[in-house]
């Protein structure tokens, strides 16, 4: 699985809700179409941890937007090696 395939899943996965059901793609904006809040982001984060066995540090993530964003600032925090 790619590191965009894995990221996407990881948000998927703590953006849930009973009520809706996002479709969640690299350009997805995470407040204006994910409608995350400083919860959800915090969620996403420590997900992001697991999925990778790292360390995030909160401030390097305080200027993403997209889903994408968090492919760029993850990418450079794994390395391409860690994809599986």
């Amino acid at each position: 699985m790619s590191i965009e395939q894995r990221i996407v899943k990881v948000v998927e996965k703590n953006i849930e809700s009973n009520f809706t059901k996002y479709n969640v793609t690299l350009e997805s904006m995470l407040i204006d179409d994910l409608n995350v809040d400083s919860f959800s982001k915090m969620m996403i984060i420590a997900g992001l941890e697991d999925e990778f066995n790292i360390e995030i540090n909160i401030d390097e993530f305080s200027d993403i937007s997209t889903v994408h964003d968090i492919v760029n600032k993850l990418s450079k925090i794994v390395g391409e090696g860690s994809n599986e």
